[in-house]
């Protein structure tokens, strides 16, 4: 008699609530939403180090559109084109917030305050060197009886001024043992941070014998076709190899191959092909552009 009782008075509480839902869903509601922000058409020479993740935003409509508008995420897109380094003031006049179109409610307006506080950095652009780095004492030792080939030896880097100022160099991932056998090889650089950007995020490196020489070969010629040519129409490439091979080796014997599809940006990259025993270390320019 007791459990009857007790499921009776549960289920009278269970349609209690589904009754306060169903009002509050249908009913018209006045009520704060906070809404991600997203700042548009910042200057290209700035970085923006501080921002509010979201604002809170006065709303009104039935219960159940302002259920479904909290949860599609929408953002609220400030405009901060005039944005200046330091603290600067970004009005909240105009915003714009693309609300799905079965969505009906009244965007009523901030909940506090007409504008943001931003921080915000100059962005700039630096060139660094590259330093290898080693994974022990030993397999330093045994690098260093060895002549390393690194390209690029200097990369260049983009973000806030403030964090590039204090950046000297780019440090490549541990070199192992495992490489200690490889002529060549591939390896990842080490960012300096996820703010900074960097044009080069590889390396390649080559090893040799001290035996083994470096030489720069001058105006290679790209060798236009009847159809095609190109801007600049010649090359330098820097190789490295065996003292003999390298000093007997003719700039007709370095073939160089000019990609038939451009990029984004309408630049064709090169490549060479180069005989055994010579290694490719670097091309100058490494892109050119197709010309009438």
């Amino acid at each position: 008699m007791r459990s009857e009782y007790l499921g009776t008075k549960l289920l009278a509480v269970l349609i209690a609530i589904l009754l306060w839902l169903q009002a509050a869903l249908i009913n018209e509601h006045r009520t704060i939403i906070k809404l991600p922000v997203q700042l548009l058409n910042s200057p290209r020479d700035i970085s923006i180090d501080k921002q509010p993740d979201s604002i809170p935003f006065v709303v009104q409509g039935k219960g159940i559109e302002i259920l479904r508008f909290a949860l599609s995420k929408t953002k609220l897109a400030i405009d901060a084109s005039q944005l200046k380094p330091g603290e600067d003031i970004l009005s909240l006049e105009n915003y714009s917030l693309d609300i799905p179109d079965n969505i009906k409610l009244t965007l009523v307006g901030p909940a506090v305050g007409e504008d943001i506080k931003v921080h915000a950095e100059t962005q700039k652009e630096k060139r660094v060197p590259v330093r290898l780095s080693f994974a022990d004492e030993a397999t330093s030792a045994e690098f260093s009886s060895k002549t390393l080939q690194i390209s690029p030896e200097s990369i260049l880097l983009s973000g806030p001024a403030t964090e590039l100022d204090r950046i000297r160099y780019i440090v490549s991932s541990e070199i192992n043992r495992k490489h200690s056998n490889l002529t060549s090889f591939r390896i990842p650089l080490v960012s300096p941070g996820e703010k900074i950007r960097m044009d080069v995020t590889e390396l390649r490196v080559v090893v040799s014998s001290n035996q083994n020489v470096t030489r720069v070969i001058n105006n290679i010629s790209l060798s236009p076709s009847d159809r095609q040519r190109f801007f600049p129409p010649r090359i330098t490439v820097k190789i490295n190899g065996d003292r003999q091979l390298v000093d007997s080796l003719r700039s007709s014997s370095l073939v160089p191959i000019v990609s038939e599809t451009p990029d984004a940006l309408g630049n064709h990259e090169i490549t060479i092909r180069t005989p055994d025993g010579i290694n490719l270390l670097d091309i100058t320019p490494e892109k050119v552009r197709a010309i009438n």
